[in-house]
């Protein structure tokens, strides 16, 4: 068991899947310098060979629970949570900037978090 929570909406794009990650010993310690880097790289406009880029292999299961998107089915939206609690509202945020953005249908109007 890792703590790992996926943070990430379908809207974000084909080849984007965010996780929120919480280092917690040495295996998680390792995933997070190694992703580091290739962080620190992009930021720096460095261009990363293919073959340096760490090789991650990831099992991913779900989804669980209800798929529907509750979130754009009200005009007001409060959204409470704490910790690792947050993660599912990372999603939620994304999805609602990324159709405002994109003039795609979104009914909350007000988001209070």
């Amino acid at each position: 068991w890792h703590p790992f929570s996926v943070s990430s909406s379908p809207l974000d794009g084909k080849h984007h899947f965010a996780v929120l990650i919480k280092v917690l010993g040495g295996w998680t310690a390792k995933l997070r310098d190694q992703l580091s880097k290739i962080y620190e790289a992009e930021n720096q406009n460095q261009l990363l060979s293919p073959q340096s880029y760490p090789k991650l292999t990831a099992c991913v299961e779900g989804p669980y629970g209800h798929e529907s998107p509750y979130h754009l089915a009200y005009e007001n939206l409060v959204l409470i949570a704490g910790g690792i609690g947050i993660s599912p509202f990372f999603a939620i945020l994304s999805d609602i900037l990324h159709r405002k953005r994109d003039g795609k249908a979104c009914l909350p109007s007000k988001v209070l978090v």
